[in-house]
């Protein structure tokens, strides 16, 4: 190829990447107001800060990343936020509310903030972290409690739900479609709720409720499901295991395979007076465990 023909080539090819490259949008909301959205957002990423409140209502569109700081708050009462990568984070003291709506990624909660989920559906993943609290009452997801997060679960439907990381998860409805994992330090307390399928336990889970039964055997209250279980093979490993049975406190019915860790993990019922004591004990069975 002559000189002149290669000069059009590289010529060609730098103009096709100039106008191939996007410049990076955002637009921020930090003048303290009250924003309503019923319109169409196209910013790479949306920023709401200095105590600003952003409503994102039916009919508004945010083709964005959300990112809320300090004490603002987002709500999301219809509409959506589009796209399996964009999504809600929320930081420092900032508040989240999901009443209605779509959010086509996840939603992340760090440090102090709180989120509230009453409904809509979260594609992707809701995911807690820090020291942050957040509320389910409603909405379609996939959970994730971790890091010293405090969740509470009364209602809504999760494609599987797992507590790690020294999560703190307490559970009185919902319906779980895959499972329960309650893993690395974690604690699980649990008083309703539909569970479709097994339950695995590798840090502690407490069960409130009556009538409980391993394998048919009827379990004393506050014994351990260790002492029940039967070795079982799970994931490639040797777990204990068994069918669990019995009725939660607030009427959900337990019929599932369930697996506890070997080391280090446990599985407890008890009827709900006894609850608080057994946590002001420390987990005492969990303790000595460990300490062998």
């Amino acid at each position: 190829m002559k000189r002149g023909g290669q000069c059009l080539l590289i010529i060609g090819v730098l103009l096709f990447l100039s106008m191939s490259v996007q410049a990076y949008t955002e637009i921020n909301f930090d003048d303290g107001q009250t924003h309503i959205i019923d319109y169409a957002i196209n910013e790479d990423v949306a920023n709401v800060r200095n105590n600003t409140s952003v409503i994102l209502n039916q009919g508004g569109v945010m083709d964005s990343e959300v990112y809320v700081y300090d004490e603002s708050s987002f709500q999301l009462l219809g509409g959506q936020i589009s796209g399996l990568f964009q999504g809600i984070s929320a930081h420092g003291q900032s508040e989240i509310i999901i009443s209605d709506g779509i959010v086509g990624g996840y939603v992340y909660t760090y440090d102090n903030s709180q989120a509230t989920i009453e409904g809509g559906s979260i594609g992707n993943l809701v995911y807690t972290l820090g020291n942050s609290n957040v509320a389910v009452s409603g909405g379609q997801m996939m959970l994730w409690v971790s890091q010293n997060s405090t969740v509470t679960v009364s209602g809504g439907e999760f494609v599987h739900l797992l507590s790690f990381a020294e999560g703190y998860l307490e559970m009185t409805g919902g319906e779980i479609d895959g499972t329960l994992r309650v893993t690395d330090n974690s604690i699980a307390v649990v008083s309703g709720g539909t569970f479709n399928d097994f339950i695995l336990s590798a840090s502690e889970i407490i069960f409130q409720g009556a009538d409980f039964m391993v394998n048919g055997n009827p379990v004393e209250y506050g014994a351990s499901l260790r002492d029940y279980a039967i070795p079982t093979s799970y994931n490639g490993g040797t777990w204990l295991g068994g069918i669990i049975t019995g009725t939660l406190e607030n009427g959900g019915v337990l019929n599932n395979q369930f697996y506890i860790a070997e080391t280090d993990a446990d599985i407890v019922c008890v009827p709900e007076p006894c609850t608080l004591t057994l946590l002001s004990l420390g987990g005492l069975a969990l303790s000595r465990r460990r300490k062998r």
